[in-house]
Protein backbone atom coordinates (compact mmCIF):
# COMPACT_ATOMS: atom_id res chain seq x y z
CA UNK A 1 0.00 0.00 0.00
CA UNK A 2 1.03 3.46 -0.57
CA UNK A 3 1.66 5.53 2.53
CA UNK A 4 -0.34 8.45 1.05
CA UNK A 5 -0.23 10.42 4.45
CA UNK A 6 3.80 10.74 3.81
CA UNK A 7 3.57 11.54 0.49
CA UNK A 8 0.91 14.77 1.46
CA UNK A 9 3.41 15.37 4.32
CA UNK A 10 6.34 15.63 1.66
CA UNK A 11 4.43 18.09 -0.43
CA UNK A 12 3.37 20.38 2.45
CA UNK A 13 7.22 20.17 2.95
CA UNK A 14 7.86 20.82 -0.87
CA UNK A 15 5.34 23.50 -0.56
CA UNK A 16 6.91 25.12 1.61
CA UNK A 17 10.45 25.23 0.45
CA UNK A 18 9.30 25.99 -2.59
CA UNK A 19 8.10 29.63 -0.65
CA UNK A 20 11.01 30.04 1.01
CA UNK A 21 13.75 29.54 -1.63
CA UNK A 22 11.54 30.69 -4.57
CA UNK A 23 11.44 26.87 -6.29
CA UNK A 24 9.53 26.65 -9.80
CA UNK A 25 5.90 25.11 -9.22
CA UNK A 26 5.99 23.20 -11.52
CA UNK A 27 9.45 21.60 -10.71
CA UNK A 28 7.69 21.03 -7.06
CA UNK A 29 4.88 19.71 -8.80
CA UNK A 30 7.05 17.31 -10.54
CA UNK A 31 9.34 15.88 -7.70
CA UNK A 32 6.08 14.90 -5.60
CA UNK A 33 4.22 13.17 -8.41
CA UNK A 34 7.58 11.28 -9.18
CA UNK A 35 8.04 10.27 -5.28
CA UNK A 36 4.08 8.98 -5.41
CA UNK A 37 5.07 7.02 -8.61
CA UNK A 38 7.97 5.43 -6.99
CA UNK A 39 6.03 4.57 -4.39
CA UNK A 40 3.37 2.42 -6.32
CA UNK A 41 6.42 0.82 -8.15
CA UNK A 42 7.32 -0.18 -5.20
CA UNK A 43 4.12 -1.76 -3.99
CA UNK A 44 3.73 -3.06 -7.21
CA UNK A 45 7.30 -4.67 -7.42
CA UNK A 46 6.56 -6.34 -4.30
CA UNK A 47 3.48 -7.23 -4.53
CA UNK A 48 3.59 -8.96 -8.34
CA UNK A 49 7.44 -9.07 -9.04
CA UNK A 50 9.86 -9.95 -6.08
CA UNK A 51 11.60 -13.05 -4.94
CA UNK A 52 12.61 -12.02 -2.05
CA UNK A 53 10.52 -13.07 0.89
CA UNK A 54 12.43 -11.08 3.13
CA UNK A 55 11.98 -7.93 1.65
CA UNK A 56 8.26 -8.84 0.92
CA UNK A 57 7.92 -9.65 4.79
CA UNK A 58 8.99 -6.53 6.11
CA UNK A 59 6.44 -4.52 3.35
CA UNK A 60 3.51 -6.53 4.70
CA UNK A 61 4.83 -5.74 8.31
CA UNK A 62 4.88 -2.37 7.96
CA UNK A 63 1.48 -2.32 6.20
CA UNK A 64 -0.06 -5.00 8.68
CA UNK A 65 -3.18 -2.14 9.34
CA UNK A 66 -4.41 -3.29 6.07
CA UNK A 67 -6.51 -6.41 6.55
CA UNK A 68 -5.27 -8.21 3.67
CA UNK A 69 -1.90 -7.46 4.96
CA UNK A 70 -2.84 -9.12 8.43
CA UNK A 71 -4.34 -12.24 6.81
CA UNK A 72 -1.15 -12.89 5.18
CA UNK A 73 0.74 -12.76 8.67
CA UNK A 74 -2.00 -14.48 10.22
CA UNK A 75 -1.62 -17.54 7.39
CA UNK A 76 1.90 -17.62 8.41
CA UNK A 77 1.73 -17.76 12.27
CA UNK A 78 -1.78 -18.02 13.12
CA UNK A 79 -4.09 -20.56 14.03
CA UNK A 80 -7.12 -21.80 12.11
CA UNK A 81 -9.66 -19.95 14.13
CA UNK A 82 -7.10 -16.47 13.36
CA UNK A 83 -7.10 -17.17 9.73
CA UNK A 84 -10.92 -17.44 9.31
CA UNK A 85 -10.94 -14.34 11.51
CA UNK A 86 -8.62 -12.44 9.50
CA UNK A 87 -10.59 -13.63 6.11
CA UNK A 88 -13.76 -12.40 7.66
CA UNK A 89 -12.16 -8.90 8.11
CA UNK A 90 -10.90 -9.12 4.46
CA UNK A 91 -14.22 -9.70 3.43
CA UNK A 92 -15.70 -7.57 5.24
CA UNK A 93 -13.23 -4.01 4.02
CA UNK A 94 -12.86 -4.64 0.72
CA UNK A 95 -16.22 -4.07 -1.09
CA UNK A 96 -14.61 -5.39 -4.68
CA UNK A 97 -16.52 -8.74 -5.76
CA UNK A 98 -13.15 -10.44 -6.66
CA UNK A 99 -11.48 -10.00 -3.29
CA UNK A 100 -15.00 -11.29 -1.51
CA UNK A 101 -15.61 -14.23 -3.83
CA UNK A 102 -12.10 -15.16 -3.27
CA UNK A 103 -12.24 -15.06 0.12
CA UNK A 104 -15.37 -16.48 0.75
CA UNK A 105 -14.06 -19.28 -1.33
CA UNK A 106 -11.28 -20.09 0.41
CA UNK A 107 -12.77 -19.56 4.06
CA UNK A 108 -15.88 -21.94 2.79
CA UNK A 109 -12.54 -24.78 1.81
CA UNK A 110 -10.84 -24.08 5.15
CA UNK A 111 -14.40 -25.27 6.44
CA UNK A 112 -14.30 -28.39 4.41
CA UNK A 113 -17.47 -26.95 3.02
CA UNK A 114 -17.29 -27.63 -0.96
CA UNK A 115 -20.51 -26.63 -2.10
CA UNK A 116 -20.12 -23.04 -0.57
CA UNK A 117 -16.54 -22.94 -2.27
CA UNK A 118 -18.07 -23.92 -5.41
CA UNK A 119 -20.84 -21.32 -5.10
CA UNK A 120 -18.66 -18.37 -4.93
CA UNK A 121 -15.60 -19.88 -7.36
CA UNK A 122 -18.60 -19.50 -9.83
CA UNK A 123 -19.10 -16.04 -8.96
CA UNK A 124 -15.29 -15.26 -10.16
CA UNK A 125 -15.00 -13.26 -13.34
CA UNK A 126 -11.92 -13.58 -14.33
CA UNK A 127 -11.43 -17.35 -16.39
CA UNK A 128 -8.00 -18.38 -14.82
CA UNK A 129 -9.19 -17.68 -10.86
CA UNK A 130 -12.58 -19.28 -11.84
CA UNK A 131 -10.77 -22.52 -13.22
CA UNK A 132 -8.12 -22.17 -10.50
CA UNK A 133 -10.19 -21.66 -7.54
CA UNK A 134 -12.46 -25.02 -9.18
CA UNK A 135 -9.35 -26.70 -9.44
CA UNK A 136 -8.34 -26.42 -5.81
CA UNK A 137 -11.94 -27.45 -4.89
CA UNK A 138 -11.48 -30.96 -5.95
CA UNK A 139 -7.76 -31.21 -5.24
CA UNK A 140 -8.50 -30.84 -1.78
CA UNK A 141 -10.94 -33.46 -2.29
CA UNK A 142 -8.83 -36.00 -3.89
CA UNK A 143 -10.78 -35.80 -6.92
CA UNK A 144 -8.00 -36.66 -9.84
CA UNK A 145 -10.11 -37.52 -12.29
CA UNK A 146 -12.36 -34.29 -12.56
CA UNK A 147 -8.94 -32.28 -12.83
CA UNK A 148 -8.57 -33.62 -16.12
CA UNK A 149 -11.34 -30.85 -17.01
CA UNK A 150 -9.54 -27.69 -16.15
CA UNK A 151 -6.78 -26.45 -18.09
CA UNK A 152 -4.34 -23.90 -16.03
CA UNK A 153 -1.92 -21.84 -17.54
CA UNK A 154 0.00 -20.26 -15.20
CA UNK A 155 2.47 -22.68 -14.17
CA UNK A 156 2.34 -21.79 -10.14
CA UNK A 157 -1.39 -23.31 -10.40
CA UNK A 158 -0.80 -26.30 -12.14
CA UNK A 159 1.73 -27.06 -8.90
CA UNK A 160 -0.16 -25.74 -6.52
CA UNK A 161 -2.72 -27.84 -7.29
CA UNK A 162 -0.61 -30.77 -7.70
CA UNK A 163 0.62 -29.86 -4.20
CA UNK A 164 -2.92 -30.33 -3.08
CA UNK A 165 -4.15 -33.20 -4.51
CA UNK A 166 -1.07 -34.59 -3.01
CA UNK A 167 -1.85 -33.44 0.11
CA UNK A 168 -5.42 -35.03 0.12
CA UNK A 169 -3.85 -38.20 -0.85
CA UNK A 170 -1.21 -37.97 1.66
CA UNK A 171 1.76 -38.76 -0.83
CA UNK A 172 3.83 -36.64 0.71
CA UNK A 173 7.27 -36.57 -1.83
CA UNK A 174 4.60 -36.24 -4.68
CA UNK A 175 3.96 -32.74 -2.43
CA UNK A 176 6.53 -31.93 -1.75
CA UNK A 177 7.81 -31.69 -5.42
CA UNK A 178 4.74 -30.17 -6.77
CA UNK A 179 5.16 -27.25 -3.68
CA UNK A 180 8.46 -26.31 -4.22
CA UNK A 181 7.83 -26.22 -8.00
CA UNK A 182 4.55 -23.88 -7.04
CA UNK A 183 6.67 -21.32 -5.30
CA UNK A 184 9.85 -21.16 -7.38
CA UNK A 185 6.87 -20.44 -10.24
CA UNK A 186 5.61 -17.67 -7.89
CA UNK A 187 6.68 -14.13 -7.40
CA UNK A 188 5.45 -11.36 -4.82
CA UNK A 189 2.75 -11.66 -2.13
CA UNK A 190 1.71 -15.08 -3.93
CA UNK A 191 5.02 -16.20 -3.33
CA UNK A 192 4.74 -15.41 0.40
CA UNK A 193 1.44 -17.12 0.79
CA UNK A 194 2.23 -19.99 -0.97
CA UNK A 195 5.41 -20.70 1.04
CA UNK A 196 3.34 -20.50 4.29
CA UNK A 197 0.09 -22.16 3.11
CA UNK A 198 2.18 -25.33 2.20
CA UNK A 199 4.98 -25.14 5.26
CA UNK A 200 1.22 -25.17 7.69
CA UNK A 201 -0.02 -28.12 5.70
CA UNK A 202 3.45 -30.20 6.57
CA UNK A 203 3.11 -29.12 10.16
CA UNK A 204 -0.76 -29.96 10.15
CA UNK A 205 0.26 -33.58 8.36
CA UNK A 206 3.31 -34.35 10.60
CA UNK A 207 5.58 -34.21 7.94
CA UNK A 208 9.49 -33.07 8.71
Amino acid sequence: MVNWFQVILLGLVVGIASVVFNLPFGLCVAFIVAIGLLSIANMLYKAYFSTNMKQVKKYIENHKKDPFMKYMLTLENGTKGEELAAMDDVIAHYKQPSMQNTFEMNRAILLADYKRASEFAEKLKNAQLRTFGKAIIAAVQGNEEQLAEYDLKREWMKYAVEAELALAKKEQQRFEQASVKAVNASKGFQRFLLIHSFKKSKLENGWS
